[in-house]
This record gives structure tokens, C-alpha cells and sequence, in this order.
């Protein structure tokens, strides 16, 4: 797993392998979210309860409210 050793203070990486793997890591982050983070997903979460723990903006719990169904 080369993204445990580019965040390893304790691997000898070169600097350029190391940014290489975080930009690969950062990229498939952002694939996933892309994916998985669409309005309706979150606004379902929501509405499902599974976002009770976090703060969410009163302008932002506006929108996840109003169902469009």
C-alpha cells in the first residue's frame, strides 16, 4: 500500500513518488465523492437521520428539507 508509506514519516520516499501517490489517493477521493455525494444522496441521508450528529448550516438544512419528490 504506497499511500500508508507516503504519509509515513518513517518511509524513505523521494518527494516526487510521494506527491505522486497523494495526488493518486486525492483523485480517487474526489471520484468517490463525485459519485457517491449528489444532492439526493445526502438529502436522503438527512432525511433518514444519518446526519443528526453534524452541523449542518440552517440555510443548508433549508435545502435538505424541501423534497422535490
Amino acid at each position: 500500500m504506497r499511500y500508508r508509506q507516503a504519509f509515513s514519516l518513517d518511509y524513505d520516499m523521494a518527494d516526487q513518488a510521494r506527491e505522486q501517490e497523494v495526488r493518486r489517493l486525492l483523485d480517487a477521493i474526489v471520484q468517490y465523492s463525485e459519485g457517491r455525494l449528489t444532492l439526493d444522496d445526502v438529502r436522503s441521508g438527512f432525511l433518514a437521520g444519518e446526519l443528526v450528529s453534524g452541523f449542518i448550516h440552517y440555510r443548508a438544512r433549508e435545502v435538505l428539507e424541501a423534497r422535490t419528490d
